[in-house]
């Protein structure tokens, strides 16, 4: 997400960051604007959007790089966890990409999904993470079918996979981070 706003920014755009906590987000400039959000909320989230909307009157990149990320046993899982994951994994995705799209069908623009692999069989964790992840890379595929036709672009990036497995494998059970 980083280096993408970094590239955004160096060709012109000004970028809105919106998430829960940017205390350890490294990075200052005047185009990149901060905006500390619920993506839980929907109305919220809705309210947020058009913020931005009635401001720039446009959004021709959509970037969903937000994360809520818990590899423990679904037995393990709280009720809350799993609506975490839901609502910031995929829910929020999809929310956000409905409120763009009119403004990106108009300007022919970009969709981007940043995504987790999914991980080959014997790994017993994080189903209820890697199935919003897969959900995630399903909605692009089935949005580009959608919108192709209207010349937006979509594109899912997936994280390489000899990285998440390690991440697996050193025993990474959960991570807060929206």
């Amino acid at each position: 997400g980083l280096v993408i706003s970094r590239k955004l920014i160096e060709i012109g755009c000004r970028v809105y960051g919106l998430g829960s906590n940017f205390s350890d987000f490294p990075f200052k400039n005047p185009d990149f604007i901060r905006v500390t959000c619920d993506l839980t909320n929907t109305e919220h989230l809705s309210n947020v959007v058009q913020e931005i909307l009635n401001k720039e009157k446009n959004i021709y990149v959509l970037v969903n790089h937000a994360r809520y990320i818990n590899l423990g046993p679904h037995e393990k899982l709280g009720l809350n966890e799993l609506e975490s994951l839901v609502h910031t994994n995929l829910l929020a995705p999809l929310i956000l990409t409905r409120l763009a799209l009119p403004s990106l069908i108009r300007l022919r623009g970009y969709i981007l999904n940043i995504g987790f692999p999914d991980l080959p069989g014997g790994n017993r964790l994080g189903s209820a993470f890697l199935s919003t992840e897969v959900a995630l890379k399903q909605f692009s595929e089935r949005l580009y079918e959608e919108v192709r036709k209207d010349k937006v672009k979509v594109c899912s990036l997936i994280l390489d996979t000899a990285n998440a497995e390690s991440m697996f494998n050193e025993g990474f059970t959960e991570r807060e981070n929206h």
